[in-house]
């Protein structure tokens, strides 16, 4: 997953990378699909490799699932 604040426009914009909103919209679809499953990894988000910035991109999620 790859996290960003603006949401990624464009009909190339890969699963599960963009806006929270976009991000949530693609865990939707998932489980449309059958998926039982699905991780939420930030780390390769902006900041993602920080302890701080990894949390508060987690908390982001929280309410939402």
């Amino acid at each position: 997953m790859h996290l960003v604040e603006a949401m990624l426009d464009g009909p190339d914009r890969p699963p599960l990378c963009g806006s929270v909103t976009q991000v949530m919209a693609d865990v939707e679809r998932c489980a449309e699909n059958g998926f039982d499953e699905v991780f939420i990894d930030v780390q390769f988000s902006p900041g993602g490799d920080r302890p701080d910035h990894y949390f508060e991109h987690l908390e982001q999620f929280a309410p939402l699932i």
